[in-house]
C-alpha cells in the first residue's frame, strides 16, 4: 500500500482506522480509568478491526478526507517488540509497514479476520466499530460470531438413506 493510495481510502468503506497518533499514542490502554477511553489504543483497535472481518490501523496521518501525513513516533524502532505483544495478548498475528513523507513516519498495521467463532476482547470486552467510536459488541454480533462454530446440519451426508427414507408428500416438481 502506499501513501497515495492511503490518502484516499475512506474509513468505514475501506476497513480502515486512521489516527494522527503523532506523540504518545497509547498501546494497551493508557492511563485513563474510563474503559470506553481505555480502549482507544493500538490494542483497541486491533480487536475490532479484526471482529469485523480485518482491516488496516493507520498511525500518522490524519482521521479527516483526505488523509494528510502528519507523522508518528509509535513503536519508532521497537515495531517488532510491539507485534509480538499483539501475538501474545490476542493471538492474532499483525503486519507492520513504514512508509515515509517528507521526513514523516507513517506506520501501517495490518490486522487479519478474527478466528472463526471467536470473537476478540479488549480487557474482556468484545469490541467493535460503529462510526468513529469503539463500541461494546452487541449481543447479535457476538451471536453470530459464536454460531460460526456450530456446523452446517444441511451440509451433512447421511450415510444409508435412500429416496424411499423421503416423503413424496413434500416433494416439489
Amino acid at each position: 500500500m502506499t501513501l497515495i493510495e492511503l490518502k484516499n481510502l475512506r474509513e468505514s468503506e475501506d476497513h480502515v482506522e486512521f489516527k494522527a497518533a503523532t506523540r504518545n499514542f497509547p498501546f494497551a490502554g493508557g492511563s485513563s480509568s474510563k474503559q470506553t477511553e481505555r480502549r482507544k489504543c493500538v490494542m483497541g483497535y486491533v480487536v475490532a478491526l479484526s471482529n469485523e472481518g480485518g482491516g488496516m490501523l493507520v498511525l500518522g496521518m490524519s482521521d479527516r478526507h483526505p488523509h494528510q501525513v502528519v507523522g508518528t513516533d509509535f513503536a519508532l524502532n521497537i515495531i517488532g517488540e510491539k507485534i509480538d505483544a499483539i501475538y501474545s495478548e490476542l493471538q492474532v498475528r499483525v503486519q507492520a509497514e513504514e512508509l515515509f513523507e517528507s521526513g514523516k513516519r507513517v506506520l501501517v498495521i495490518t490486522v487479519p479476520k478474527r478466528p472463526i467463532g471467536k470473537p476478540l476482547k479488549f480487557e474482556g470486552v468484545a469490541l467493535m466499530r460503529i462510526g468513529d467510536s469503539l463500541r461494546n459488541m452487541s449481543d447479535e454480533e457476538m451471536l453470530k460470531i459464536l454460531l460460526e462454530q456450530e456446523p452446517d446440519f444441511s451440509a451433512k451426508l447421511c450415510k444409508g438413506l435412500t429416496i424411499n427414507d423421503l416423503d413424496p408428500v413434500h416433494w416439489t416438481y
